[in-house]
């Protein structure tokens, strides 16, 4: 169903469905908003496979500091790893091969890295990478310059370590360790921040999120919006629409007992989603019988 289906959906459920309307389209949009948020952030629906949006959920490290803002689109981090090392995959090769230690400057976003290793004349294992190249960028070592297609430069994990989560008691005393590379995080989730041990130089830290839509909804071209949460739970969407349509104010609409109602079908829509997800994830980790073998 589009935005404007649901809103119908549930006018229909709440016995209003002619005008005049009790609640207008703005309220009946901020609360679509509000149930996709309760919906992602417990339903753990909408999961960053780090590469998918990197702008939320990987950063570079500054040395020295441990602190670092969060996306406002993170509802909530299963893990946090660091890329210690780097594949940057080029399709045009630079004229005369870059060397060890050289520093790669991308020309629009002004990103750098440096050359750890050559592989071949498309790729480079590479560290200190201070953030997201461009794709379709120049990339230089100040002498020769690699011009991209369309999808490159590609950056891939070479070597990879997890940091283990600590709780805020203890990552009081980071501030006093030296810089080395980080080896722990702590969650600042109030203020929307993300800790780790004192860095000692650039590394890219990658994010494991559940994250909330990219956009909210709007009331303009209802019609023309689909909600970014799969068609078969557009159901429990507009019984959390309804229920928050019993708690407006008014003699018409203020309904404490059929907002109840309707707030434990949102729950027992969640408790299925969260049900599948499950399987989901189970049938991923669970090889299936093959050959007759089980």
């Amino acid at each position: 169903m589009n935005l404007q289906e649901l809103v119908d959906s549930a006018r229909n459920k709440f016995n209003n469905y002619e005008k005049p309307y009790l609640h207008h389209d703005d309220e009946m949009v901020g609360y679509a908003n509000t149930a996709i948020d309760i919906i992602c952030r417990d339903t753990r629906l909408k999961k960053d496979l780090f590469v998918s949006r990197s702008s939320i959920g990987q950063f570079s490290t500054v040395a020295d500091t441990l602190d670092y803002a969060l996306n406002s689109q993170i509802a909530w981090i299963a893990n946090v790893v660091l890329r210690t090392e780097e594949r940057l995959l080029l399709d045009v090769s630079p004229s005369t091969a870059w060397s060890v230690g050289d520093t790669i400057t991308g020309a629009s976003s002004t990103y750098t890295c440096e050359v750890v290793e050559y592989v071949s004349a498309t790729e480079y294992k590479i560290k200190n990478r201070t953030g997201e190249f461009t794709l379709g960028e120049i990339l230089s070592n100040g002498t020769y310059t690699a011009d991209q297609g369309a999808a490159y430069p590609k950056c891939l994990p070479s070597l990879v370590t997890d940091l283990k989560k600590y709780n805020y008691k203890e990552f009081q005393y980071w501030r006093t360790e030296d810089a080395a590379q980080p080896y722990g995080y702590c969650l600042d989730c109030l203020e929307g921040y993300i800790t780790i041990t004192r860095p000692d130089d650039v590394y890219i830290v990658e994010l494991y999120t559940i994250n909330y839509p990219e956009a909210a909804l709007s009331a303009t071209s209802m019609s023309t919006q689909t909600p970014d949460i799969n068609s078969r739970w557009h159901d429990v969407l507009v019984d959390g629409i309804v229920y928050q349509m019993y708690l407006k104010r008014g003699d018409d609409t203020w309904n404490p007992q059929a907002a109840d109602i309707y707030l434990r079908k949102f729950r027992n829509g969640i408790h299925d989603i969260k049900k599948y997800m499950i399987h989901l994830e189970t049938k991923e980790r669970i090889i299936a019988p093959h050959r007759a073998f089980i």
